[in-house]
């Protein structure tokens, strides 16, 4: 009688694999177990190409990044919950989950009124805004709505500060979760990141658009609105400043840029008009007011420094490379140091506790790298159409000057607002500092704005910094018995010698403002000299040369016209203008 597989019972795998050893006997096979496998559904798109399983690492996976292939993500989709979501959304009854439609403010007003108006039926495309501007958690911490690619742009931003910051005080991203204006700067400045790290802005592109559209949105309604606070102002002026970043950085449009930096010079001329409960005397700027005039001074360095350095790019497009070795090395550089620009400019926006106080800070490291660019700019001016002047090019961006006082200003920012570590070598205010920094810059050795001075509103704007500074620091001159030899007292000249000089570069005649200004700086000026012992501007550039001027070879004319301006009231003789 034969037996059926069915009549013969069920059969182990063991017994099916007997006499399958190598000599043909009883020995079993080891039983083969096949590992658990999840699907990578949301892998990237090289990998799903290659049929291999992906981690979904953003922005670029282990398997691409091990095998240097290039990495792309597609276009989140909008989940099939949240489409059924919106559709429901014009259905009587029905609501989407997680949204108030009403807030409590206006239900409060609601009850008061004798007769409600009632609410205009919802229309789809309303609920799908709504949807679309909700980050969907519930237990979500931000203080704005993170939608899309936001968060991962986030932690990616997180992630690169944290390697390019060496002082764990000056990663501020963990404070700025809980300011929204700080917030989506954050965001639009890690769109600025991803992209000059990949070179593409694809996978965070509708992020970006996202919270850039958001921030405009804001700035108009703040506008047409009355700000009453000076705190109010600051977060206008913040998100204005953040446009004009991203405008220069990211798509290097100057003219937008500059358009938004004109905003906020008209917003700060309304500052007056805001009366606040914290307002202080005219000589005592309050915290709100300091962190205004920095947001204005530091991105008006930046966006005119892009302006110079993609002018410099043009001008040696058309030129050959004698060394692409050293050329990528700088460009190498220079895109590192950019990164760790980027990495701190959230520094700039994240508010300080209302408590602090600015304290000075130490302008040693700032001096060295102008005297550094003082150096390059004569250089460039004397090579310009040579073939040395590409070389000089690259000591501007790429070797601790241009991009490099840049780093340094936003460090000292935040050390400015954080307790002091140790006492400075050379102390200074910091708005003083950098708004003579930047006027020395633009109109001393032509180094930013495409050799172009600066527009005589935003010039007028910095160098009232800087008399304010010289006002507060004039004690300097009755405490110190010795002044005549001290760094303090050279860097307080060096400063009302720009201040004039700048002024002195404008075209056309000063308004009433600029005016008073040099009136001013001039007065600071006779004052140094008496209090120095300064006789003759032999005297005067060794003092402004301790700290960063140009050789005699490079404006020396204008310099001893502004000197002789200031101690006698006019202009300099043709023999005083005489270079020796």
């Amino acid at each position: 009688m034969r037996l059926t597989p069915q009549d013969a019972g069920p059969v182990s795998m063991k017994q099916e694999d007997a006499g399958d050893g190598p000599d043909g006997g009883d020995t079993p096979a080891t039983q083969r177990q096949r590992r658990n496998h999840t699907r990578s559904r949301d892998g990237c798109l090289t990998c799903r190409k290659r049929h291999k399983r992906c981690d979904e690492t953003k922005p670029v996976c282990i398997n691409c990044s091990t095998t240097s292939r290039q990495c792309e993500y597609s276009q989140p989709s909008v989940p099939l919950r949240e489409r059924r979501a919106t559709e429901r959304a014009g259905v009587p009854g029905l609501q989407q989950p997680w949204t108030v439609s009403t807030p409590a403010s206006e239900v409060q007003i609601k009850a008061k009124s004798a007769k409600p108006t009632p609410a205009p039926p919802k229309k789809p495309a309303t609920n799908w805004q709504k949807l679309l501007g909700k980050s969907g958690d519930p237990f979500s911490t931000y203080s704005i709505d993170m939608p899309l690619e936001s968060v991962t742009l986030l932690q990616y931003f997180h992630r690169s500060a944290m390697d390019h910051v060496d002082d764990p005080r000056k990663n501020s991203l963990r404070a700025v979760i809980h300011d929204p204006t700080a917030l989506r700067s954050a965001v639009l400045l890690a769109s600025v990141h991803y992209a000059w790290s990949t070179g593409q802005l694809a996978d965070f592109a509708k992020t970006y658009f996202f919270h850039k559209v958001e921030n405009i949105r804001l700035i108009n309604t703040k506008i047409q609105r009355t700000m009453r606070t000076r705190l109010e102002l600051c977060d206008c002026i913040k998100e204005v400043a953040t446009l004009a970043m991203v405008e220069a950085l990211l798509i290097s449009d100057e003219v937008a840029a500059e358009s938004h930096i004109q905003g906020m010079l008209a917003l700060l001329e309304a500052r007056s008009a805001i009366r606040d409960e914290l307002s202080s005397s005219d000589t005592q700027k309050t915290l709100h007011e300091e962190l205004c005039d920095r947001y204005v001074l530091f991105v008006s360095m930046l966006v005119q420094g892009v302006k110079t350095r993609n002018a410099d790019l043009v001008d040696v497009r058309n030129k050959p490379c004698i060394q692409p070795d050293s050329q990528m090395e700088a460009w190498i550089q220079e895109r590192m140091i950019g990164l760790k620009v980027v990495c701190l400019i959230p520094n700039l926006f994240s508010p300080p506790p209302a408590s602090t106080v600015p304290r000075p800070i130490d302008v040693v490291r700032s001096l060295e790298i102008l005297r550094s660019m003082t150096h390059a700019c004569e250089l460039k001016h004397r090579w310009h159409g040579s073939e040395e002047y590409e070389s000089v090019r690259d000591i501007m961006w790429s070797r601790h000057s241009a991009t490099d006082m840049w780093y340094i200003g936003m460090e000292n920012h935040t050390d400015s607002l954080l307790a002091a570590e140790e006492e400075p070598r050379l102390p200074s205010a910091w708005s003083g500092m950098y708004a003579t920094v930047a006027a020395y810059e633009n109109c001393v050795i032509e180094a930013t704005n495409a050799g172009c001075v600066m527009d005589q509103r935003l010039l007028g704007h910095h160098l009232a910094m800087v008399d304010m500074d010289l006002q507060q620091a004039r004690r300097c001159l009755k405490e110190d018995p010795v002044s005549s030899k001290t760094s303090q007292s050279n860097l307080w000249l060096w400063k009302a010698f720009t201040g004039a000089f700048s002024l002195g570069c404008v075209e056309g005649p000063l308004d009433f403002g600029n005016r008073a200004l040099r009136a001013s700086f001039e007065g600071h000026i006779r004052e140094a000299a008496l209090a120095f012992g300064i006789e003759g501007w032999d005297g005067a550039r060794q003092r402004l040369e301790t700290m960063a001027w140009p050789s005699r070879a490079y404006k020396e004319t204008q310099s001893i016209q502004t000197w002789y301006r200031a101690m006698l009231g006019k202009a300099a003789s043709a023999k005083d203008t005489t270079p020796a």
